[in-house]
């Protein structure tokens, strides 16, 4: 069984202000799936942020995801990899898909 550590409200509240600065495309990605009934499968701009860190800092070129979902957090990790890398995303649901596909066009990613 897992366990969540409670953060630090002041981390916390730091990580809230400047630790997930979106693009207005990941902005309008992420208030369209809020609207939505499984909203609460969307990570938060913090997590995003974290998963893009995480590209950069591994120089990650090729990614795969499992469970797009409406492709927030794969917009998010595209941003961060070099222009000739590669996300392959994977999810079972069309409507879902369809949604990420619209934002990452626009997003040119």
């Amino acid at each position: 069984m897992g366990r969540m550590i409670e953060p630090n409200p002041g981390i916390l509240a730091y990580l809230t202000a400047y630790g997930g600065r979106e693009t207005e495309i990941q902005q309008r990605c992420r208030e369209e799936t809020a609207k939505g009934d499984d909203a609460v499968m969307q990570i938060s701009p913090e997590q995003a942020a974290s998963l893009a860190l995480l590209a950069r800092l591994t120089c990650a070129k090729n990614c795969i995801e499992i469970g797009v979902f409406t492709g927030y957090s794969a917009l998010a990790v595209a941003s961060a990899i070099p222009q000739d890398g590669r996300i392959v995303a994977l999810d079972v649901s069309k409507e879902y898909t369809d949604i990420a596909r619209r934002y990452w066009r626009e997003a040119g990613v």
